[in-house]
């Protein structure tokens, strides 16, 4: 069995691979002041309520973005399985070059999804992945990582806006009746969702030519669904993408 973790700012993605997929997901909290020993137990909490034995883990891959959590987990890991843990880097083995000036910035998630996408399509990618922050990265059709395009992501978006004024509150990133707001509900839907839609086709659109034309286009994050519907060149939806590309990461470097 392998245990992946996707650490992340918001929240922790866990996926456990049988070895033909994965049979169980959790997600919790990031919580960066949490010591080892209380990871501890939400691990062992989650595995017992889903009648897993952590005897049954044979292998770990990480990928974090939260340097203050990425020692804590990996420790608290260590409590609940021996397995061989492997922490994604730029300089694990890969099926993408990372043709950045300086690898080393290039998040563990970026490249677990790059990594995935270029494996199923293999051509031109465009990854937009609808997380704590909205992150579009580009692959060539032979595998090269370009580069990344970052924003504010909907939700960080939207809790700053309601937080800096008096009157905005937050509300259901849902697209709203018609983009002319009749009350501040709607008005903060249009601004949101449907801003940010265009935000999106605008960043794919230069993206696309810079890498070529005929790319690829497929969305992750746990808001993708709530802008995918209304952005056309996204052609797949696949919310455990980052997942997928810790399994194929875990795979080519084992052993």
């Amino acid at each position: 069995m392998l245990l992946a973790l996707d650490i992340g700012n918001t929240n922790t993605v866990i996926g456990l691979h049988n070895g033909t997929s994965y049979e169980k997901h959790f997600r919790v909290q990031s919580v960066p002041e949490k010591m080892p020993d209380e990871y501890v137990l939400t691990f062992l909490g989650l595995f017992r309520e889903h009648g897993i034995d952590p005897k049954s883990i044979s292998r770990v891959v990480v990928a974090s973005v939260v340097p203050a959590l990425t020692d804590t987990m990996r420790e608290a890991i260590g409590h609940v399985s021996s397995a061989p843990v492997l922490v994604v880097t730029p300089y694990v083995s890969l099926n993408v070059t990372i043709d950045t000036p300086h690898p080393e910035e290039v998040g563990a998630d970026l490249i677990a999804n790059a990594c995935a996408a270029f494996e199923r399509f293999g051509k031109n990618c465009i990854i937009v992945d609808f997380g704590t922050a909205l992150t579009f990265v580009a692959v060539t059709s032979t595998g090269r990582f370009l580069g990344a395009a970052f924003a504010p992501g909907l939700n960080t978006a939207m809790r700053s806006l309601s937080g800096g004024t008096a009157q905005l509150p937050q509300v259901s990133l849902e697209p709203p009746p018609k983009v002319i707001g009749e009350n501040t509900v709607h008005a903060l839907q249009s601004g949101i969702v449907v801003g940010y839609s265009g935000l999106a086709e605008k960043l794919i659109s230069e993206m696309d030519a810079e890498l070529g034309g005929g790319s690829a286009v497929i969305a992750t994050g746990g808001l993708s669904g709530a802008l995918s519907r209304r952005i056309a060149r996204i052609e797949e939806v696949d919310p455990w993408l980052t997942l997928s590309g810790l399994k194929l990461i875990a795979d080519m470097n084992d052993g």
